[in-house]
């Protein structure tokens, strides 16, 4: 699957969400491909298809958006990487350490890892109390 492929994917996932696919050039270096705001709750996630392999690559500028969000207190950043098959969602706080990696940490993915990408946004809203 491509990203353009999981971003189609990802869209029909959140159709009950409101949803704003950013252009990161004009937002911000590093800034997440998609902000969305669901009951009240907003949040950003960075989507990512795994390489040959298996390995992920992420940008200086991703892994410094997402530590600057994390140590503002930032809770509703994730990461979603569709590798072998599967979608995983990782919290923000975890993409740190991720970059090249061969796996998924698991103790990052926590549970979350499902071949319906619909069971994905539920686990995400529940993450989320929404």
């Amino acid at each position: 699957m491509s990203e353009d492929e999981l971003r189609k994917v990802v869209g029909k996932a959140l159709k009950a969400a409101h949803t704003t696919w950013i252009e990161a050039p004009v937002v911000g270096s590093g800034f997440p491909d998609l902000e969305f705001c669901l009951n009240g709750t907003v949040g950003q996630i960075e989507l990512k298809v795994t390489g040959p392999r298996g390995r992920i690559k992420i940008r200086n500028t991703q892994y410094r958006w997402f530590k600057d969000r994390t140590k503002a207190g930032g809770w509703s950043h994730f990461m979603w990487i569709y590798h072998d098959g599967k979608h995983h969602l990782v919290e923000g706080q975890c993409v740190e350490g991720l970059n090249h990696a061969s796996q998924l940490p698991a103790a990052c993915v926590q549970g979350c890892i499902y071949e319906d990408p619909a069971l994905v946004v539920k686990f995400l809203l529940w993450k989320l109390n929404v």
